[in-house]
Parts: structure tokens; sequence; C-alpha cells
């Protein structure tokens, strides 16, 4: 999976949310995440953010832990593959996300 997109221009994702009003805590918990995924790119064989979720999915966690999983890891892929920022557009609609939380809620 190539991340070098999101290593470029992960802070813009963080500023535009900051702009946005997005709490500091949430802002966190998504930093977090993207410097998990690319902290652990090279020992991992992810070919896509089904594979960082499936990860998630092949450890203990509740069903609302891997929701709020799913939910990040969507953002981010939205942002790094599409180039949509959160806030800006109908999230639920999205046919890659729809297709992402069926996939990994089935």
């Amino acid at each position: 999976m190539d991340l070098s997109n999101l290593k470029q221009n992960h802070k813009k994702l963080i500023s535009h949310m900051e702009e946005k009003g997005y709490s500091k805590s949430y802002i966190h918990t998504v930093r977090i995440e993207i410097d998990r995924i690319l902290l652990h790119e090279k020992e991992n064989s992810w070919d896509s953010y089904q594979d960082v979720y499936r990860d998630y999915e092949s450890s203990p966690h509740s069903k609302r832990s891997l929701l709020r999983k799913a939910t990040l890891i969507g953002l981010i892929a939205n942002y790094d593959l599409e180039g949509l920022y959160p806030g800006e557009h109908q999230w639920h609609t999205s046919y890659k996300l729809v297709v992402f939380l069926i996939l990994i809620f089935h």
C-alpha cells in the first residue's frame, strides 16, 4: 500500500480539522491512528485500508471499539485516497466508505 500521500499531507488534514472546530481529543485520536499506520507500514503486508482495519479485527476488541476504528480508518482513507476532508461531504453516502463498512461488519 502506497502511503506517500498520507505521509506528505496528513498535516493538512489535522489543520483542516482544527479550523473546523473538531475537539482536541478527536484530532489527537486521528493523529494517533495516522502515526500508527505510518509507523507500522513496513512491518505489515497491508494492501489496503481494509487490511489496516483487519489488524484490529484479528485481536480482541469490542464491536464498539471496532466501529470507532472503522470510522477513523475510513476518515483517513477518504482523505488519503480521495482527497475528501471530514465535515465537507456526506460521509455516509460515500460509496467507498459504505462498501468498506459492509466488508468489515459482515
